[in-house]
């Protein structure tokens, strides 16, 4: 009964949700289901960021910081249908050696699916790399984005990654690299974010 009432609302141009409402938002890292109804929404999205590389003790040489994750911030149209949301979990820093400094994990992506259907998906930085035979373990490479089967009315942000960058791309902190720090280990990176605001019915 409730759908019936939804459905024709919608029909009318209407809809149940009110301007603005924020219907998910999450930066802690798993997966989650969001039942949508059909309308406009602003999307924020952003992958995690990978983990500061560590440096060594014993001499001056410096790991690198890890990769931001990719983002996107815009107006998509989506259907009646229920989301499977993953929000990306940061990359752990590297640990600090007196030579052999580790070298930092990748982070995990942040992604928005209907069903198997890849809608919006936002890599995560890989970690950075350590010193000595850590040195070249990892790169600190970007995320990359990729826009899925989805309608995008308009873009704010939309980039991928940037390598060894402790910067978050949607200015709110999340999906940036971990930073390395002299002789010390790498801090960790910042996880995904994800957030859905309503904006119009159509």
């Amino acid at each position: 009964m409730k759908e019936l009432f939804s459905e024709k609302i919608l029909a009318l141009g209407f809809s149940p949700y009110t301007l603005n409402q924020v219907l998910f938002e999450k930066s802690t890292p798993g997966t989650y289901t969001l039942n949508i109804d059909k309308g406009i929404f602003e999307v924020s999205i952003c992958g995690a960021g990978g983990g500061g590389g560590g440096s060594a003790t014993s001499h001056s040489w410096l790991g690198s910081n890890g990769g931001s994750g990719a983002a996107f911030k815009g107006l998509v149209r989506f259907s009646k249908a229920v989301l499977k949301i993953t929000v990306g979990k940061g990359g752990t820093g590297g640990y600090a050696s007196g030579r052999n400094a580790g070298a930092g994990t990748n982070g995990s992506l942040s992604s928005i699916f209907q069903g198997t259907t890849n809608l919006i998906s936002a890599g995560a930085g890989n970690g950075g790399y350590g010193t000595g035979d850590g040195f070249g373990a990892n790169n600190g490479n970007g995320g990359t984005l990729t826009i899925g089967n989805v309608s995008v009315l308009s873009e704010i942000t939309k980039s991928n990654g940037v390598k060894s960058s402790t910067i978050s791309i949607l200015g709110n902190g999340y999906g940036a690299g971990g930073a390395v720090r002299a002789s010390n280990s790498g801090t960790n990176g910042q996880n995904g974010y994800v957030k859905i605001v309503f904006k119009r019915s159509k």
